[in-house]
C-alpha cells in the first residue's frame, strides 16, 4: 500500500496489571473528500496500512504535493481518484 503523506506516531496502553503493553500504529495523512480547492484538505488519522503482495510499508518523513496533485484535488487531471484519497506522489522515508 502507498499512504503519501503519512506520519507514524506510537501510543502505547498499559493492561490494568501493569505488566502488559500494547503498541498500536497511528498514521496520519492528508486526506481529499471532495473535488474542489485544495484548502479542503483534512489532516486525519487513519487505519494502519497493511502491505499486500509485492508491497512494501513506508515510515515517511517528508511529502511533495505539487501541481498534478492540486489537479487531482480539483477533478482536473485525466484519471480520476474516487473519493476519498490520499493525494502525493513524492515522499522520502524508510521502508
Amino acid at each position: 500500500m502507498f499512504c503519501c503523506g503519512t506520519r507514524a506516531l506510537r501510543e502505547t496502553m498499559g493492561a490494568s496489571d501493569g505488566n502488559s503493553l500494547t503498541v498500536r500504529l497511528i498514521v496520519r495523512a492528508v486526506q481529499c473528500h471532495e473535488y474542489g480547492d485544495p484548502s479542503k484538505l483534512t489532516i486525519e488519522d487513519i487505519a494502519e496500512p497493511v502491505a499486500g503482495p509485492g508491497e512494501v510499508i513506508v515510515q515517511v518523513e517528508a511529502v511533495g504535493l505539487g501541481f498534478v496533485d492540486a489537479l487531482r484535488v480539483r477533478g482536473g487531471y485525466q484519471l480520476k481518484d474516487p473519493v476519498p484519497f490520499i493525494p502525493g506522489n513524492e515522499l522520502a522515508g524508510r521502508v
